[in-house]
């Protein structure tokens, strides 16, 4: 159920969500306190119990498929979204992350669902025919068809983690929403569950 998890693991993702959102001159900056394979797998299973729809519980995606996606787009995925990945796999959100975000008025987008594995390669190549900067690949959209998107940098081998950026496809352009992958699930997962007039 969302909202279920303890507020105890609320307040560990505090450092990452408020490090998500440190903007300096349009771009993402802080210092991201350092997060070993057990911190994200405690962020990974917090993020799902709190906002994952009952009704589409997320499966975790082979290896065999992100391998796919790397040799599709001709890079390497970050670790700590190949880690989301294999753990959690692709989340539908819950109704209430979208009504939490609305009604908290807060200055954090909405994250309708993940991209399924083989759905990232094909939906990154087709987004890029309409002007997707080669740089984003898109793992998740919102509710209005904007895709959340890890920025890749030209490096050899996989990065531990990357900045989240949105593509707003009205527009075609690009905003930075989070520094990190890990900063965005935590400021995500530490959005309070609006609990109406309770």
């Amino acid at each position: 159920m969302p909202g279920s998890d303890s507020s105890a693991e609320v307040e560990r993702l505090r450092p990452w969500a408020k490090s998500a959102r440190g903007r300096v001159g349009g771009y993402l900056q802080g210092t991201l306190p350092s997060m070993n394979a057990e911190d994200r797998r405690r962020l990974y299973r917090s993020f799902r119990s709190r906002w994952s729809h009952p009704d589409y519980p997320p499966e975790p995606e082979a290896e065999e498929i992100l391998a796919e996606v790397e040799q599709q787009l001709g890079l390497a995925l970050p670790l700590a979204y190949r880690q989301y990945m294999r753990e959690i796999g692709p989340l539908v959100s819950s109704p209430e992350m979208l009504h939490a975000v609305r009604e908290g008025k807060l200055a954090v987008r909405d994250m309708s669902e993940f991209h399924a594995g083989r759905d990232v390669g094909r939906a990154t190549l087709a987004w890029r025919r309409s002007n997707l900067p080669k740089e984003l690949v898109t793992i998740a959209s919102d509710g209005s068809g904007n895709q959340f998107c890890l920025r890749l940098e030209a490096v050899e081998g996989a990065a531990s983690d990357t900045p989240v950026w949105i593509w707003l496809h009205e527009t075609d352009t690009a905003e930075p929403v989070a520094e990190s992958f890990d900063g965005w699930l935590a400021e995500l997962a530490a959005i309070e569950p609006d609990r109406g007039d309770a």
